[in-house]
């Protein structure tokens, strides 16, 4: 029989019609002579004749190469297996896996070659993503910065999954910050640096802002002008983008215990389109990724409350040994100084109950601080006179005040709306404002409290005639344990400023100082106003 005729004996004719793998038989110099059904799909041509005319170095996209391998097997004579790059009729390209042969005559010389062919595209794919997801999982899981380790999966991703790459993550203000910008292109990457320098925000109006608040991705095969319009509503961002070439894309959330905590935006250029298997493999990288975030996160909640535990011991070690040791000593002289005169034993009896107070209010201190972190801080709001709160403080405070030689007065008009607040914490809060003013300000000064109406809010304030808050100072003091420069030592844990903000924000307000170094200081806070039937007002 011929060796280059189609085998026509019943049983081989069988098998090679309904085998679902390509089988292909050539001449030499390959023009194709035989192709099953199975291979007329792989090659995506329409009919076996179509393949019969269509000479072998148009099918496979790697002739070169294939030429290559053939001229192996024509000088061992041995069974050969190769992958590489087939381009179908559509123009479309797949990897495909073959084990070819090359037929000789009787002579010795190839007459003929034939192989078996399979698509191993999906497969290909698969281990490439198995890859590509345990290095970017190597990488995540290398260090507790989340910052640098997605940097780096953001050039893992370029260009391995995309051509461009932006991850934005969710900080511990609240805010996103960008921290990875990769581009295949150096050139394109420096201006995406600069000119997408604007990290996303969950209020705005466009896709990633939408993606970011539903937790879902957003996917585009072919990108359109509307897309990216939607993908930021900045016209100057809106030109780069268009100047990067965007023809695909992708925007994935990072999710972790049900909030967004980050984002990653993913795209590509020129011919290169992204289809459903990156857009399930960027979403794996996304669960990855949000897993570090989270991690990250918590890592730093549990160094930050180390070393808050340490700060507590510490300042509550120093703090409280010295009131503590001036209960010992007088306890000690009202035993032993039994002969001392009634005046010097009820003086000692006041230095041990001052010292007594200032000791529980420390620790009254140190509990509502770890209440307020655990979220266990009980508030009832309910309408209050704002008038009344100023007034009461006044009253409360005012022998303290005269007690240091100092004027303390309070300013509230009649007509003041009602507040939406729990009426013993923010007497808490106007006792630590005015409290901080008593210990700074100098005998003869003035303080005063006051409040006055704003928009649907009531805003209260304490001023005093100290020496002034330290621009350095002006946020810090608001941190648990920390004092201002001018403080003096052992007064307070550094604890009232702090509560004192946490308070307010938990009525859905907010504080501040403005202060300048010499000239006093003033405190102010805010909370809503309550409507008539005592709801907070809009």
């Amino acid at each position: 029989m011929d060796a280059l005729a189609p085998r026509d004996d019943d049983s081989y004719r069988a098998l090679f019609e309904r085998i679902p793998v390509g089988i292909y038989r050539t001449t030499p110099d390959g023009r194709i002579v035989d192709a099953n059904p199975a291979l007329v799909q792989l090659a995506g041509f329409p009919s076996r004749e179509a393949v019969l005319a269509t000479p072998l170095d148009e099918i496979w996209a790697e002739p070169a190469e294939r030429r290559r391998w053939q001229a192996l097997m024509a000088r061992d004579g041995t069974v050969r297996d190769f992958e590489f790059l087939h381009r179908r009729h559509d123009g479309s390209v797949i990897r495909v896996r073959e084990t070819a042969r090359a037929i000789r005559g009787p002579d010795g010389e190839v007459v003929a070659y034939e192989g078996m062919v399979e698509d191993v595209t999906q497969q290909k794919r698969a281990e490439e993503a198995q890859r590509f997801l345990a290095a970017a999982g190597s990488i995540l899981a290398s260090s507790l910065d989340d910052a640098a380790t997605l940097a780096d999966v953001a050039r893992l991703a370029v260009p391995t999954l995309a051509d461009w790459c932006l991850v934005d993550v969710l900080g511990d203000d609240g805010a996103y910050r960008r921290v990875a910008t990769a581009h295949v292109d150096p050139e394109r990457e420096r201006a995406m640096r600069e000119g997408m320098g604007c990290p996303p925000s969950a209020s705005g109006t466009g896709i990633t802002a939408q993606v970011i608040r539903t937790g879902r991705p957003w996917f585009s095969p072919e990108v359109s002008a509307a897309d990216l319009d939607g993908l930021s509503p900045v016209p100057a961002l809106q030109r780069l983008l268009r100047h990067l070439g965007i023809r695909s894309g992708i925007v994935v959330p990072l999710v972790a215990q049900g909030r967004t905590v980050g984002v990653i935006r993913l795209a590509t250029a020129g011919a290169r389109r992204l289809g459903p298997d990156d857009l399930r493999l960027a979403e794996e990288l996304g669960r990855l990724a949000a897993l570090a975030v989270e991690n990250a996160r918590l890592y730093r909640q549990a160094q930050h409350a180390v070393q808050a535990r340490e700060q507590v011991l510490r300042v509550v070690s120093h703090d409280l040994r010295n009131p503590l040791s001036a209960i010992v000593a007088h306890a000690d002289m009202l035993q032993t100084e039994g002969a001392a005169d009634p005046e010097h034993r009820r003086a000692w009896g006041r230095i041990i109950r001052s010292a007594a107070d200032h000791m529980n209010r420390m620790i009254r201190d140190l509990i509502d601080v770890a209440n307020l972190e655990a979220g266990r801080l009980s508030m009832e709001p309910e309408p209050c006179a704002a008038r009344l709160l100023v007034a009461e403080a006044v009253a409360m405070l005012r022998p303290l005040a005269s007690a240091r030689s100092l004027h303390l007065s309070g300013d509230a008009a009649d007509d003041l709306p009602r507040v939406l607040a729990d009426r013993e914490r923010v007497l808490q809060v106007l006792s630590n404002l005015v409290g901080n003013a008593l210990r700074f300000s100098a005998p003869g000064g003035r303080i005063e409290v006051r409040a006055e109406a704003a928009a649907g809010e009531v805003r209260f304030t304490v001023t005093d005639t100290g020496p002034g808050v330290a621009r350095d100072d002006a946020e810090r003091i608001f941190e648990p344990f920390q004092r201002g420069r001018r403080a003096p030592r052992g007064d307070g844990l550094g604890l009232g400023l702090s509560i004192a903000r946490r308070i307010v924000e938990a009525h859905r307000g907010r504080v501040w100082v403005e202060s300048r170094p010499g000239g006093g200081s003033a405190f102010h806070f805010t909370l809503p106003a309550a409507a008539v039937d005592g709801r907070a007002a809009a």
